[in-house]
């Protein structure tokens, strides 16, 4: 109804010093995490329409070989964030945008293979652990994709010493909500790497059974 249309701005809250995303913004980033409510199981139409302008305005193709994450809240659990997310990735992706997939775990049972979602706004501690961790896992590979700064991925930097604390890269289910949170908010130390490493490229042979093809 009129009360909740999109048009209506006077639930809007004063966005202080967030302010709107630019084409211009898109360009400089490096990487970039997008975010849209999930409509209709799918992103909304006004995002869509910043992405639509954005390619009728002169960027496409100017945006090959950044990052790109997505992230979603939904009305209820099991709403179609994830599917938000994946449409949000396919679009990042027709514009050149490498988009990846996260394997971690922040609590024995809470994931974000597709992206950080939530039911409303993130007001619950794990909620904003899987926003935390997205923001770092966009920060570790632009890091290492973009910058060159091999000892920023994953497996060297956070993924690592995570490994230390619970043993295996999933954390156990006595794990108390105090030490979830702990090492979720800390400050990792990427692992310093000879300056003279020797780097590589290692291909190995793969055979397509069905079709016969190498």
């Amino acid at each position: 109804g009129e009360v909740n249309h999109w048009d209506n701005t006077s639930k809007l809250k004063d966005t202080g010093s967030d302010p709107e995303a630019t084409f211009e913004d898109v360009i400089w980033a490096d990487g970039i995490a997008c975010g849209s409510p999930t409509n209709l199981g799918c992103v909304s139409w006004r995002f869509k329409k910043f992405w639509d302008d954005f390619s009728q305005a002169g960027y496409w193709g100017r945006c090959d070989g950044k990052l790109g994450c997505a992230f979603s809240s939904v009305g209820g659990t099991n709403g179609g964030a994830e599917l938000v997310c994946q449409a949000i990735n396919n679009i990042l992706m027709n514009f050149g945008f490498a988009c990846f997939g996260v394997t971690d775990y922040v609590s024995f049972k809470t994931t974000l293979h597709y992206g950080a979602v939530c039911a409303k706004a993130p007001r619950e501690e794990l909620d904003q652990m899987c926003c935390r961790r997205l923001g770092l896992r966009l920060a570790e590979y632009v890091g290492y994709y973009i910058l060159s700064r091999v000892e920023t991925h994953p497996l060297l930097n956070s993924k690592r010493q995570e490994a230390k604390v619970w043993g295996s890269p999933i954390p156990p289910r006595s794990a108390s909500s105090e030490q979830l949170l702990t090492l979720n908010k800390a400050t990792f130390t990427p692992t310093t790497l000879p300056d003279n490493r020797p780097i590589c490229l290692i291909y190995t042979k793969m055979v397509d059974y069905v079709h016969e093809s190498t």
